[in-house]
């Protein structure tokens, strides 16, 4: 049964809206849109503005919907565009100058995203570039499957998915890693035997 507390969309999760929108705009944002909240409802310039936090929500938090984008352009273009046509809807009906500081940081977000979609096959080989020598090509992974693995140590319900997986299979293997990763601007966090955290190649 859907909480009817909840207005984004997609929230399977134990966060309330509040969280979610602290998450993916921080705590400066979440201020304005309660204060907005405690005037009135918007109607569907509230329904749509939800929908769009619900569904860069799911896009971040899915590996397999964010592969998907990357591996189809055609379907990509399509939705950006459906959110770009949704937040000028909400522009072209804002009343309010609270509304077009939410729309400019989901604008914000909405390109940064769609940077990351675009340059993550850029991302993939220049990994495998530099890493596949040292560990091989078979030992580096970048399908959802492995990434969903890898996204959380179980904490809470944040997820921050890695660019990549890898396992190396010598202990003489990990230091030429380390230099590398330094090299590529990325970070490493290791993950030993399922003790501890969970950790993979973050950027």
């Amino acid at each position: 049964m859907v909480d009817p507390k909840r207005k984004i969309p997609y929230n399977y999760t134990a966060a309330d809206d509040d969280q979610i929108i602290k998450h993916l705009f921080g705590s400066k944002l979440l201020k304005v849109i309660k204060k907005l909240e405690s005037k009135k409802d918007t109607g569907r310039s509230s329904r749509l503005l939800y929908r769009f936090m619900g569904d860069l929500f799911i896009i971040q938090r899915n590996s397999f919907f964010f592969q998907e984008l990357v591996e189809h352009p055609n379907q990509r273009k399509r939705l950006f565009a459906e959110f770009k046509n949704d937040l000028t809807i909400i522009e072209n009906n804002a009343s309010q100058e609270n509304v077009l500081l939410i729309l400019e940081q989901c604008k914000i977000e909405l390109n940064r995203l769609l940077k990351k979609i675009r340059s993550a096959r850029t991302d993939q080989n220049r990994i495998l570039k530099h890493l596949s020598p040292i560990i091989g090509k078979s030992n580096i992974y970048f399908d959802p499957f492995n990434i969903t693995a890898h996204v959380t140590d179980a904490t809470d319900w944040r997820l921050y998915p890695p660019v990549a997986v890898l396992r190396p299979y010598k202990e003489s293997q990990v230091p030429r890693l380390v230099i590398k990763i330094e090299n590529l601007g990325l970070h490493i966090i290791p993950r030993g035997a399922g003790t501890g955290l969970r950790g993979v190649l973050y950027c």
